[in-house]
């Protein structure tokens, strides 16, 4: 996905030396706006299930969204509630989601947590989000595994305008033995 682009961007520029700029947003505007474009990086993923730690925040506030995303993973980390967990088909990922997007209040659920057979068995203080099967656009997270920070963060304003409104995000990490992220991913539901 090229960086920086926007809808306002996408108006013809009458300098020569700018045709292939042109011809890019051009093309932007026709990704965007062709239902049956797909956009590069999508994959097909069959619904699932997480249960995990939850909290509802208010989207539009990145500050808070941010201390609640580390306040659960410290949740996760001290409480390991994985063994109160009877269905985990997954035990080697751990899954953030965002989901029950409120767009007039401006809320959120984000969960994090394990992917589980169903939400038939959901313990005492736990939350469980169902995320539904869609094309998802998929973009690695990187930076230090601390905080995976960087080119998947800074390039989220761009991915979102791909976004399908009524539907959950969800990123994916992977460890190693000594519980130390080797892979992130971020997933997003397309149009």
């Amino acid at each position: 996905i090229p960086k920086n682009k926007t809808e306002k961007e996408t108006s013809p520029i009458k300098q020569d030396n700018k045709t292939a700029e042109i011809q890019e947003k051009k093309e932007i505007t026709e990704t965007k706006n062709s239902p049956n474009t797909k956009i590069e990086n999508t994959k097909k993923k069959s619904s699932f299930y997480i249960i995990g730690v939850h909290k509802i925040v208010d989207y539009n506030k990145n500050d808070l969204m941010e201390k609640a995303i580390e306040d659960l993973w410290n949740k996760t980390y001290n409480d390991d509630f994985s063994g109160k967990l009877k269905n985990i088909s997954d035990n080697e990922r751990m899954y953030l989601s965002y989901s029950n997007y409120d767009n007039p209040k401006g809320k959120m659920t984000i969960t994090i947590g394990y992917k589980v057979k169903d939400l038939s068995n959901i313990p005492n203080g736990l939350h469980g989000v169902k995320i539904p099967s869609n094309d998802y656009l998929t973009y690695p997270l990187s930076g230090k595994a601390s905080d995976y920070e960087g080119e998947g963060w800074d390039a989220l304003g761009e991915l979102m305008m791909y976004r399908k409104k009524d539907s959950a995000d969800f990123e994916v990490y992977e460890f190693d033995s000594n519980y130390n992220v080797k892979k992130a991913e971020l997933w997003i539901a397309t149009k």
